[in-house]
């Protein structure tokens, strides 16, 4: 829930507006302008187009103008979060901003290059990002304030988990390793030297064609259930830990010898296991109650009929 600077990043910017600005939304008589509007919906554009290649164009733009409603919401719901921030005297520190706005610079060989980057990232100017960063600084040191603040009761957490014990169950896990050859002629000798007792891992490595586990001594690792191709995984299923496949499988990548090296049967964990888990949702569910009560508090007006 927190907010980062990156391309995207719907925050709001109270910057200087220029002479054609109206105002679209009010919050508690502060006013958001077309100008903060129109820079957070072309930091979606990119964020979610840039960074694909796709050119953002007049074309473009009109075709998502419809998201501008949704992104003037985020900018309202943003700003009452802020104005309770500075109220309770959680504002950014300027030094603390600009020091990290110095370590962003320090990533770039040149100025020309940082600002060629925020030019690509929609940021007009650097004062802009230091606002963004002002802004995205500020509703995160009210979230930080606000989680330790918030008290999730024991009891309801483990009423939470009996009634849904479902939603925490781990399906069976098998934990494999494999030696991956082109033909059934292969993989029957690799079996027969390994019956005569040389080492699968020796073997797994020199002979394997699998690149991910030609370096690891075969080993696949521990995955749950339905993670293997459908041949790989029956067979594999049908072994007791520690024993080798009888006779070579066949899948679409050529022929495999396979080792189960543990089983874990499907399960619940217990309560404690989870707790975290369980303890996060709480809290952040606390955390948007917290902000839809803001929100429903403040006095907003929306002028959406000003949006072009």
């Amino acid at each position: 829930m927190k907010r980062f600077l990156m391309v995207g990043l719907l925050i709001l910017l109270p910057f200087a507006a220029a002479q054609q600005d109206v105002v679209v939304a009010e919050v508690d008589g502060e006013p958001i302008l077309l100008s903060e509007l129109d820079l957070q919906f072309e930091l979606f554009l990119r964020g979610v187009f840039g960074q694909q290649g796709v050119p953002i164009t007049d074309e473009l733009r009109a075709r998502f103008a419809p998201l501008k409603a949704q992104i003037l919401e985020r900018l309202v719901r943003d700003r009452v979060v802020l104005q309770a921030a500075r109220k309770a005297g959680l504002a950014a520190s300027e030094e603390a901003v600009r020091e990290r706005l110095m370590g962003i610079k320090e990533q770039f060989p040149d100025s020309a290059a940082f600002e060629s980057a925020l030019e690509a990232s929609g940021i007009p100017s650097e004062d802009v990002l230091l606002q963004l960063m002002r802004e995205a600084q500020t509703y995160n040191n009210y979230l930080d304030w606000l989680r330790p603040q918030l008290r999730i009761s024991e009891p309801a957490m483990r009423l939470y988990y009996y009634l849904d014990r479902a939603s925490f169950a781990e399906p069976e896990e098998l934990c494999v390793s494999h030696i991956l050859v082109r033909t059934r002629e292969e993989a029957e000798a690799v079996l027969e030297r390994l019956n005569a007792g040389e080492a699968f891992e020796d073997l797994a490595n020199q002979l394997s064609i699998d690149p991910g586990s030609n370096t690891t001594g075969g080993a696949l690792g521990c995955h749950p259930a339905g993670t293997f191709i459908e041949p790989f995984e029956r067979a594999a299923r049908r072994l007791e830990v520690g024993e080798l496949t009888r006779t070579p499988v066949e899948s679409e990548f050529g022929f495999h010898v396979i080792r189960l090296d543990g089983f874990r049967p499907a399960r619940v964990p217990p309560f404690e296991a989870v707790r975290g888990e369980i303890e996060a949702r709480f809290l952040d569910r606390a955390v948007r109650q917290h902000l839809d009560y803001l929100f429903e508090r403040a006095e907003v007006r929306t002028f959406p009929d000003r949006i072009p």
